[in-house]
């Protein structure tokens, strides 16, 4: 079986929203891309969220 995973770009605005705020109150966070995870040959695909990490918490982004 085999797995395909493709990286997801984050959309400009949202990335320049996501920075703004950070800035504004000061936040040290790490922002990751999302991705879209597929079988070949099969329907089968789930999408994982892009997610900005902060102290032990995970926000996530669809």
């Amino acid at each position: 079986m085999q797995i395909v995973k493709e990286k997801l770009e984050v959309d400009e605005v949202l990335k320049r929203k996501i920075d703004n705020l950070l800035k504004f109150n000061n936040i040290k966070a790490k922002l990751e891309k999302g991705s879209i995870i597929s079988l070949p040959n099969t329907n089968i695909a789930c999408v994982e969220p892009h997610s900005l990490e902060r102290k032990g918490i995970t926000y996530l982004f669809f």
